[in-house]
């Protein structure tokens, strides 16, 4: 059986979830499943990912600031709580205009 600790999480604790810095000024809070994670973005403005994707199923959803998303080809700009879904395997970055291809 799952331990309870591993399956309830409380996004407002700091200790909660995998804390990573993405870029200088893109940060993340993710929680992972055994087959997709939630990722909660903090962007300043002025950072900027690299194109990359994971075998993970992915629910993003912006907390702080805004920025460029690309995700299939498909250039939308994010800004307050907006959210997607990133497929196994997709290419995708977030940033502002300037994002890196990698």
């Amino acid at each position: 059986m799952t331990n309870k600790a591993e399956e309830f999480f409380n996004v407002d604790d700091p200790e909660s979830g995998i804390h990573r810095e993405l870029a200088p000024g893109l940060n993340a809070q993710v929680f992972v499943g055994d087959n997709s994670m939630l990722s909660l973005v903090r962007f300043v403005p002025g950072g900027t990912g690299e194109i990359h994707s994971h075998s993970e199923e992915q629910w993003g959803l912006l907390l702080e600031g805004s920025g460029t998303r690309i995700q299939n080809g498909k250039r939308t700009i994010w800004a307050g709580l907006s959210q997607s879904i990133v497929r196994s395997m997709i290419r995708h970055p977030f940033g502002d205009e300037q994002i890196k291809q990698k």
